[in-house]
């Protein structure tokens, strides 16, 4: 069990016991989480969405979690608009409808309590840019990040996966699950920015395992990022912050 598991388990239990910001964190460790085989329900694939929800009720006013919240929502519409199912019993067209009002309330609660929050202005704008169907752009980014994803072409899960994170031990944890599912991270590569320009691409195929059978990263060096990191919640062109699967031809 790694050190975030640990502090997973601890805030699980102290957001049962009522923590607003203890559930507001865990939603956040599970929006990093890779769940594309996660499938059977909303609640496995979007797994921090009910602690968000949770946190939120507790605090109407913690923009962090509203606006991880909404970047959940405007993934599923992604999701459903690119012929996923949405877990719901009504039609995909009230699906959609329902989560993009809900996504454009969320970051309209926040941007009334500072209009210039870079995460909700971005949200929306790629909401937008969702229903509309147009393409992002994202050069714009001033911030610095981490984002992995898979060669679309490389084994057969059909979807490009992507992980946005700013913190290097959060993204090896993250990475675990992919370990879990595929046994290696073949195919895999990590683009790291700094303030918003691209200044590195390392191969992730390089990680094996130890004698623990637990990634061992010793190879591949992951140092912090200077510069400003991306805001929690703030997506970089398509991608949402955390994790993200799309379908691919």
């Amino acid at each position: 069990m790694t050190s975030i598991d640990k502090t997973m388990d601890a805030l699980r239990g102290e957001a049962e016991a009522g923590d607003q910001q203890a559930a507001r964190e865990l939603g956040r460790l599970l929006c990093l989480t890779p769940t594309l085989d996660d499938g059977d329900s909303a609640d496995d694939r979007w797994p921090g969405e009910v602690w968000l929800r949770i946190a939120l009720a507790r605090r109407p006013d913690d923009t962090i979690a509203a606006t991880l919240l909404a970047s959940r929502l405007v993934q599923q519409v992604t999701a459903m608009l690119d012929g996923e199912p949405s877990f719901d019993s009504d039609s995909a067209e009230e699906a959609i409808e329902r989560r993009v009002d809900e996504a454009r309330a969320l970051y309209a609660g926040v941007l009334a309590l500072d209009s210039t929050d870079p995460a909700a202005e971005a949200g929306s704008a790629l909401l937008d840019e969702v229903v509309e169907g147009e393409q992002t752009d994202p050069s714009s980014i001033g911030y610095s990040y981490y984002l992995i994803e898979n060669d679309a072409g490389h084994g057969s899960t059909g979807h490009l996966e992507q992980l946005v994170a700013t913190d290097p031990d959060e993204l090896r944890w993250a990475c675990g699950r992919w370990f879990d599912r595929l046994g290696g991270l073949a195919g895999f590569t990590m683009a790291t920015y700094v303030d918003g320009e691209q200044v590195a691409v390392t191969d992730l195929g390089a990680v094996t395992l130890d004698a623990d059978d637990q990634p061992d990263w010793t190879s591949v060096d992951i140092p912090p990022l200077p510069g400003e990191p991306l805001p929690v919640g703030h997506p970089v062109g398509p991608c949402h912050y955390g994790y993200t699967a799309q379908p691919v031809d």
